[in-house]
């Protein structure tokens, strides 16, 4: 089904727009493909959008209008999420991005960015210039995120062992900070994982009960972990999604009928979803033959639709609570 494309497909993000709900893909090869999520439909052809691999997506609505802000290639642009349409000329960036938050700041629509340096940086969507920084301070961030008005940043280290009286480089320690303040969220969130940090780690923060849920695959053991954000108690037991001596390298999160959904993918093609009660949800998913490279939760026709990517050049749509797999969208070549 669908159209035939020779790219490893990097990212991918969802959003309404023209009274559908779209999903757009970026490649390893700059291009973005967007899909009608409930026909499954092409939205127009691929367009080449980076000179380089597409690094981050974000959906957000700008002056009543539904937007999709793509970074890739040393250049963050912004697209008309209904047509496909470029909105303005490329902001050129002056290094990769390796994690983006789309907000609002200081009244500005804002693209929060960490760069490949090690520094973060702030643009105005609108006026496609610098608005803050480079600041320093966030340097090895795992995600970075708005919320209840706070932009935070989540910094993975190696926790100190007093008895020791040094690091313990085989655990990972996660802690939240305010963006804007500089000051620490709660208390360092322990047991984020064993092995040491993985290559570009995935986290996010999700809603959970009244407040807020840090969602981490930073650990190389194959496991997602949760805290809640303000206490830092652990929400539930580490959650196998592969193998243990793969990684996570994907995560979604939505608050969907009183529980917390957790989509996952892993570096040998595994997708698991779970809620953060412990309870693996849905039929098992198909595997990718590939590096799982994002993952994406919404609705289809009014059901929970999954959503993953990979470098084997497939998107693999799933409706987990219906009857599992749906469709490959984009077969591999």
């Amino acid at each position: 089904m669908g159209v035939r494309m020779a790219t490893r497909w990097t990212e991918v993000a969802v959003g309404a727009a023209g009274g559908r709900t779209v999903a757009v893909v970026g490649g390893e090869d700059g291009s973005l493909l967007r899909f009608d999520v409930d026909t499954l439909a092409a939205l127009g052809g691929p367009v080449a959008a980076h000179d380089g691999s597409v690094d981050a997506l974000a959906t957000t609505v700008l002056g009543g209008r539904p937007v999709l802000v793509s970074a890739g290639g040393e250049s963050l642009r912004l697209w008309e999420l209904e047509t496909g349409a470029p909105l303005a000329g490329p902001v050129e960036l002056p290094y990769d991005v390796t994690r983006m938050c789309v907000t609002t700041w200081n009244d500005l629509s804002v693209a929060v960015c960490l760069h490949s340096d090690g520094l973060t940086r702030v643009y105005d969507l609108v006026a496609g210039a610098l608005a803050a920084g480079p600041l320093d301070d966030w340097a090895g961030a795992v995600a970075l995120a708005e919320w209840d008005g706070q932009l935070v940043a989540v910094l993975s280290d190696h926790p100190f062992d007093e008895d020791a009286g040094d690091y313990d480089f085989d655990e990972v320690a996660l802690q939240a900070w305010d963006l804007a303040e500089g000051s620490r969220i709660g208390g360092p969130l322990l047991d984020g994982g064993f092995g040491g940090v993985v290559v570009d780690p995935p986290a996010l923060l999700v809603g959970h009960g009244t407040g807020a849920a840090l969602v981490s695959g930073v650990g190389a053991d194959g496991h997602v972990r949760a805290w809640d954000l303000a206490s830092g108690e652990a929400l539930c037991e580490p959650l196998p999604v592969g193998d243990e001596d793969e990684n996570v390298s994907a995560l979604a999160a939505v608050r969907r009928d009183g529980r917390t959904l957790v989509l996952a993918g892993t570096t040998d093609g595994a997708v698991r979803l779970w809620d953060l009660a412990g309870a693996e949800i849905g039929a098992p998913f198909a595997p990718l033959a590939d590096w799982v490279a994002g993952v994406a939760l919404t609705e289809r026709h009014g059901r929970l639709a999954a959503i993953a990517v990979g470098l084997d050049g497939v998107v693999r749509v799933w409706e987990p609570l219906d009857g599992g797999h749906v469709a490959d969208l984009v077969p591999a070549a």
